[in-house]
């Protein structure tokens, strides 16, 4: 007769169980024992049974014990457990698209961005390959999150996630804003939080896409830089042009160059847009070009609900505003759909695009520490 597993038994034991069962993401788990659970809790003032959101596509409920048991899993150490708590309070945000995330064939994943005295607190980098491995915060803090919406939300691959080709993010995708570094207001205080306050913000990257400029004046990097949000274009603008936010990680070096020549955030936001306007329409297929120019309420794919007509009544575009031009194909709407954050290290030369998912909007949380 099989004998039950119990937690305490080795390692291997567990991790050779739940992958069987699907509760891993194919790396070894720590066993989610009564004392670390026990743990994980103790760093929060609420009861294990509360449920802290509704995670779709399984609608499953998403408990701070079962969060305590994923980021367990996951390898958080138990101070991390209150952003863990914010980043899923903020993926429940209808405006951020949880669940069409989870089911869709695109692909993408949620990624944090932590601001605030946490960052030091916790160790979280914001430097030096911020988007690599090296650090326990970032990456166990992020691969919670993957496990939560496998476990909770039922991101089951192949089953209920239909990413055709899937994204490394989804093991994890977490990093800081370095701060201190930048010249300008960091992403919490442009979003409304004060700057002592630690947040988490959720965003939707469906790739890392290297912006690599080595221009001296601003003048000559603005223009790479906009020049390089040129080219992972399409998923911004088909079939969702007008909602959609994306994220540029600026290096600190880069910064620094804009904000000597007198660049604020919002000048160089405004320039993205301005740049990325007439982008020729020889890179779209006819068929794209179609569909991007309709007019109706469901001016998007068949058995979308996104037209431009809903995005007139809901503010995001103005009243005969055309993606399509003579002039070309526009990236963005609006300026800000640009979300800018500086991190890195000192390397000068390097930053980061990463265009979003579809219609998901970035949502920002208070971590209650």
């Amino acid at each position: 007769m099989a004998r039950t597993l119990n937690l305490e038994d080795s390692a291997e034991a567990v991790f050779e169980d739940y992958y069987q069962r699907g509760w891993t993401d194919g790396l070894p788990v720590i066993p989610p024992t009564r004392d670390r659970v026990a743990a994980m809790l103790a760093t929060v003032k609420r009861g294990p049974d509360e449920i802290v959101a509704v995670l779709p596509p399984k609608k499953g409920h998403a408990t701070l014990e079962k969060l305590a048991v994923n980021a367990v899993m996951a390898g958080c150490h138990p101070s991390y457990f209150p952003v863990v708590i914010a980043a899923v309070e903020a993926l429940a945000d209808p405006k951020f698209e949880i669940g069409a995330m989870n089911v869709t064939t695109s692909c993408t994943s949620p990624m944090l961005i932590i601001n605030g005295p946490v960052r030091q607190q916790l160790d979280i980098n914001d430097g030096w390959g911020l988007l690599g491995p090296g650090w326990r915060a970032n990456a166990t803090i992020g691969r919670a999150i993957s496990l939560i919406m496998l476990n909770i939300a039922g991101r089951i691959p192949g089953q209920v996630s239909k990413a055709v080709i899937g994204f490394p993010g989804r093991y994890g995708m977490c990093i800081g804003e370095r701060e201190e570094a930048s010249a300008w207001e960091p992403l919490h205080v442009e979003r409304g939080f004060d700057a002592g306050e630690s947040t988490v913000t959720v965003t939707s990257p469906c790739g890392v896409h290297p912006m690599e400029c080595t221009d001296d004046t601003a003048e000559d990097l603005l223009a790479s830089l906009s020049g390089a949000l040129h080219v992972p274009l399409l998923i911004n603008v088909f079939p969702w042009w007008g909602v959609g936010e994306m994220a540029v990680v600026m290096s600190p070096d880069h910064i620094r160059i804009l904000a000597e020549a007198g660049y604020s955030k919002k000048d160089v936001q405004q320039y993205f847009y301005d740049h990325t306007q007439d982008i020729p329409r020889e890179f779209f297929s006819e068929r794209v070009l179609e569909y991007i120019t309709k007019d109706d309420e469901y001016s998007r794919l068949e058995g979308t609900t996104v037209g431009r007509r809903s995005l007139v009544d809901a503010g995001l575009v103005k009243p005969g505003q055309r993606q399509v031009t003579e002039k070309g194909v526009a990236l963005a709407a609006r300026p800000d759909q640009f979300i800018i954050v500086c991190g890195g290290g000192d390397g000068r030369i390097h930053s980061v695009f990463l265009p979003t998912y579809g219609d998901s909007f970035a949502v920002t949380k208070r971590i209650e520490l």
